[in-house]
């Protein structure tokens, strides 16, 4: 496999799109620039996402949390069917906003983004809150406001049922912690959003998809020397000898105190001295 089967330029066009979203606080376009939409399923992404909010705008003006909240499961998971997955958990598609639109259904953080977004929208504020092996949200703001379970249809929970399903996700071996309930940035939920992708690609495997995901993580976390370690490896598994060379001589440069620098030397080396990184 060839270089260019890995990273295409529209790729290129997507990674800018995911920045410019980022510097924006922009979820539903980040989402769209992680999953490479192109300009068609994002018009028709952002067409649905106005109608569902036009729905449920009127129904939100002045509404305590608890109403809020129930405004918006009747609208989202009642009307328009909108729930957590209930196929294979870690297919790839399940991470991909325009397939989840259509489906109408998807895994927690998805789900929950939808949610976001729409309250985002109706003006209602609709926080994400990254828990241990989960994702909900939190609808409203100030003392009274309600933490919802997307996934299960809109489910009110409370602060208790939080600690349990922390608690099945981390065995027991993590204590309950209270930063666990603070709302999740852009930034972070972008970055466990493509871990999920990458999971999945990961049993696949798929080493185009892998090589994006790596490469979009890279632009939330650009002083991560692992990311960069893994592309270059990526790259001499499947045969991108140049670009392979100019990843592992980048880490070299860029961070000479990484543990990954001894095994990136010789492995640039081997390129080398084999000739190879000119066969691309």
């Amino acid at each position: 496999m060839e270089f260019r089967s890995l990273w295409t330029s529209d790729d290129d066009a997507a990674v800018e799109r995911f920045r410019r979203a980022l510097e924006q606080d922009d979820l539903a376009e980040s989402l769209l620039a992680i999953e490479g939409a192109s300009e068609e399923r994002r018009a028709g992404a952002h067409a649905l996402l106005d109608a569902w909010s036009d729905e449920v705008r009127p129904r939100l003006c002045q509404a305590d949390p608890a109403l809020a909240a129930f405004a918006l499961r009747d609208v989202i998971a009642e009307r328009h069917h909108l729930s957590g997955c209930r196929g294979p958990y870690e297919r790839p598609e399940n991470s991909a906003l325009t397939h989840v639109l259509e489906v109408r259904q998807g895994l927690p953080l998805l789900v929950s983004a939808v949610w976001m977004e729409i309250g985002r929208r109706a003006d209602f504020p609709v926080e994400g809150i990254g828990l241990p092996g989960h994702f909900v949200v939190r609808v409203g703001s100030g003392p009274g406001a309600q933490l919802v379970d997307a996934f299960a249809g809109g489910r009110a929970i409370s602060e208790g049922d939080c600690h349990c399903l922390a608690a099945i996700a981390c065995r027991g071996q993590q204590p309950w912690s209270p930063h666990w309930l603070d709302p999740v940035s852009l930034p972070s939920l972008c970055e466990r959003a493509l871990r999920n992708l990458l999971t999945a690609w990961l049993k696949t495997p798929q080493p185009a998809a892998l090589y994006r995901g790596l490469r979009f993580l890279q632009v939330l976390r650009p002083g991560c020397a692992e990311l960069l370690y893994h592309r270059a490896r990526l790259a001499t598994e499947v045969g991108a000898w140049w670009e392979a060379s100019t990843l592992f001589a980048e880490l070299l440069e860029r961070f000479p105190e990484s543990r990954r620098c001894a095994l990136a030397e010789r492995e640039l080396r081997r390129l080398q001295v084999s000739g190879l990184n000119t066969l691309n």
